[in-house]
């Protein structure tokens, strides 16, 4: 294959692994083998991986509490934590 040309007939997944999927360093490792198992099978594999723990509700409470204009505006509030 030629760089820049698309596979025909390949799978295409995406995958997104939440905080209690990459709570620690096994199941970082288990998460990371299902991709790479994937990739081998010829897959093309996006990942998606959200904050971990209770990163989103501190970022949350932070962007809440340092701006007047987040609190009363949930637009506002939605463009700044997901642009």
């Amino acid at each position: 294959m030629k760089v820049g040309k698309l596979r025909k007939n390949c799978r295409k997944l995406v995958v997104k692994f939440g905080g209690t999927s990459l709570a620690d360093s096994e199941r970082i490792s288990k998460a990371a083998s299902s991709v790479a198992r994937e990739a081998k099978k010829g897959s093309r594999v996006a990942v998606v991986v959200s904050a971990m723990g209770k990163t989103t509700d501190q970022l949350l409470e932070t962007a809440v509490k340092s701006s007047s204009v987040v609190k009363s505006d949930t637009k506002e509030l939605d463009y700044t934590l997901y642009g």
